[in-house]
């Protein structure tokens, strides 16, 4: 799983460069844009798409930063202590993800694939795990 771990790095690393260009364009759009352009219809408009794509991208960062701990075998728990009620992550998406960056001609790499997606949603219903820090305090 070295290279699928590699390859999610890249692709984490490409995504929150996109989303920093994004909403720096975004910025300096609205920087230059005159007051009375402001108040249009037509800035309003231009706004809307544009922070549907930055959400896109805020939630593709999400699941591979999800594929990622899931491969290093970080609890889900321990990466997203809280999480609003409807906004649990979707296996399909996490499965997907870890479908696209899985290097298939290391030998072993399809098999431990297979693992994973079938451990995605108890994975994602783990409790949260104690840190070391707190399970010394406990023992003491």
């Amino acid at each position: 799983m070295n290279n699928t771990v590699k390859r999610l790095k890249a692709s984490i690393k490409q995504l929150a460069e996109k989303k920093v260009r994004t909403t720096q364009e975004r910025v300096e759009f609205k920087r230059n844009a005159s007051p009375e352009f402001r108040q249009s219809a037509e800035y309003r408009d231009w706004f809307e798409p544009f922070d549907d794509i930055r959400d896109d991208i805020r939630y593709d960062i999400r699941n591979h930063l999800l594929a990622y701990a899931l491969v290093r075998g970080r609890p889900y728990k321990t990466v997203e202590r809280k999480c609003r009620e409807g906004n649990k992550p979707w296996a399909s998406s996490i499965q997907f993800v870890l479908e696209n960056h899985t290097d298939f001609e290391v030998p072993g790499e399809a098999e431990r694939l297979d693992e994973l997606i079938d451990s995605i949603e108890e994975w994602l219903d783990t409790p949260a795990t104690e840190s070391p820090s707190e399970a010394t305090e406990a023992a003491a």
